[in-house]
This record gives structure tokens, C-alpha cells and sequence, in this order.
């Protein structure tokens, strides 16, 4: 998903360029393939939930971040 990211942002203000500039045309065409981005990004993390077993997804969750159920810290250190 993150590959998407440079495509979600040069799409994003190329919609921005065209309310700008008026240029409805250039408008429509950035929010269909900002759009279409979106999707590829939607069907990814579709296919990914259903290969996954949600009910592991804590274990799973420690395993990347290396925590295991720590109490939130709610003040700064300075």
C-alpha cells in the first residue's frame, strides 16, 4: 500500500491544480485515477484480511512491534 503513496499525492494535487486553474477537464481526469488508486489500494487490503485469521491479529501485533498489552503513557517526559 504504501507504493501507492507517491501516486495518492501527485494525483491529489493534481485535483488541487485543477480547481486552481478552473480546468475541469484535468479535474475529472485526476479524480478518476485518484480514485482508481484508492481501489488498487481497497483490493489489496481486501485480499490481505482474507488471507489473515483476525482473531490472531494480537499475536500477530506483538510480534511486529515487540509489546505486549503496555499501559498507554499518558504525560511527556521532558
Amino acid at each position: 500500500m504504501v507504493a501507492y503513496s507517491g501516486d495518492l499525492v501527485k494525483h491529489a494535487i493534481g485535483v488541487l491544480d485543477a480547481t486552481a486553474n478552473n480546468d475541469r477537464e484535468k479535474f475529472n481526469n485526476s479524480m478518476r485515477i485518484l480514485n482508481r488508486t484508492y481501489e488498487f489500494i481497497n483490493n489489496e487490503m481486501e485480499m490481505m484480511w482474507s488471507r489473515s485469521e483476525p482473531g490472531d491479529y494480537m499475536k500477530f501485533r506483538t510480534f511486529i512491534m515487540g509489546t505486549k498489552n503496555q499501559v498507554r503513557c499518558t504525560h511527556n517526559r521532558l
